[in-house]
């Protein structure tokens, strides 16, 4: 009699440490979800902020961005921004309800109404603006140098600090120590197994190696997929379904990952030029130390020939340097510093002139935009 109570307890101990896991594996994905309407959040610098759900980007933070999230749709939460924008660079509306950001480069969200005020966020030409007291307009004239202006953006919630989500899926919290009990207590000789059960259990699972703590969760392929140097970019190779994968960073509906192999020694030589144009925007986003002084050949779009100033850190006062966009169909912006013997040809550029470039990175991520900056090698008119 009593040899059968004690399997049947294993049994249940059994069934209870698998109900317990069960129920700290759906508080994870619980916990995934966490962003709702009315959170506070923070948007990392170097976000693309979007019009809409996955939509155009109309801009890019420039500094961590803290605000309410206003609604969560898919991916994407929308957050207001407020800000100061010179009023020469913003066109207003017949009735002074909104306001059309200008020219070529777009122009800067500012913290405070000051040419000196750190800078929010770079938006792009054409993008809408509204005057910060909700229903209200625009002062008539240009009296004000600067305008009070508001907008409501989307952002990938990925690129949230701090994303709860990201936090859940990392590490799983430690259960709190169990109060201690006198040994007759009965409950002693159910709780404490079922806690070490599911402790052993959890350990037991495979998990990947560990990493640092920039690597995301590892994930697998379901489908076949092609594997390509950048969102949308070109193709690299093309992986079967099942295989395991390590999530490095999220962009805009791209994930860029880190898939284990091998290859024939006699395959491989020294990386060089011929690896060059494998290297994207994103790469440099996601690793700005670790791709500093890496050689790109890429074809960009060249918008505007540029002297830098002091806000714009990475370039020293007075260098001139290209805006520009890509590469290929990344449309990342880019400043490209011009060496004094490709000044003449930078300059005799035409806005749009598409271009190919050889360029050494010098800042995978400057401050304050979180814009890429490389030094111009080569250059010639496509």
């Amino acid at each position: 009699m009593t040899r059968h109570f004690v399997v049947t307890r294993r049994h249940c101990t059994s069934c209870l440490a698998s109900l317990l896991v069960g129920l700290l594996l759906v508080s994870t994905v619980a916990d995934a979800q966490a962003v709702r309407r009315g959170d506070r959040v923070t948007v990392r610098a170097g976000t693309a902020l979007r019009s809409t759900p996955g939509g155009e980007v109309i801009g890019v933070s420039s500094r961590p961005i803290t605000g309410a999230a206003e609604l969560v749709q898919s991916t994407f939460v929308r957050i207001t921004i407020d800000g100061f924008m010179a009023a020469g660079e913003v066109r207003l509306a017949g009735d002074r309800t909104r306001g059309e950001v200008g020219g070529a480069n777009g122009a800067t969200l500012r913290a405070t109404a000051s040419a000196n005020g750190a800078a929010v966020a770079e938006l792009r030409q054409s993008a809408y603006v509204f005057p910060m007291r909700a229903g209200g307009t625009f002062p008539a004239g240009r009296s004000a140098a600067f305008l009070p202006v508001r907008r409501s953006l989307w952002v990938d919630a990925s690129r949230l600090q701090g994303d709860r989500r990201v936090a859940a899926t990392a590490t799983a919290p430690a259960p709190a120590p169990a109060r201690p009990v006198a040994p007759s207590a009965p409950a002693a000789s159910t709780e404490a197994p079922l806690q070490a059960a599911a402790r052993e259990t959890l350990a037991a699972a495979p998990v990947a190696a560990p990493a640092p703590a920039v690597l995301g969760p590892t994930l697998e392929t379901v489908v076949p997929s092609t594997l390509r140097a950048g969102p949308a970019g070109d193709v690299l190779a093309n992986i079967p379904g099942g295989v395991p994968v390590t999530s490095l960073a999220r962009e805009n509906g791209w994930v860029r990952v880190r898939v284990e192999g091998w290859l024939p020694d006699s395959s491989l030589g020294a990386a060089g030029a011929r690896s060059a144009g494998s290297l994207t925007a994103a790469d440099l986003r996601a690793n700005p130390i670790g791709t500093v002084g890496r050689l790109v050949r890429w074809s960009v779009e060249a918008l505007a020939f540029q002297t830098a100033d002091a806000l714009r850190q990475g370039l020293a006062p007075g260098e001139r340097y290209l805006l520009a966009r890509g590469p290929g169909t990344e449309r990342a912006v880019l400043y490209l510093a011009v060496p004094d013997s490709l000044v003449a040809v930078a300059q005799a550029l035409p806005p749009l002139a598409e271009i190919s470039i050889t360029a050494r990175v010098r800042a995978g991520r400057s401050q304050p935009s979180g814009v890429p900056i490389l030094d111009l090698l080569e250059l010639t008119r496509r």
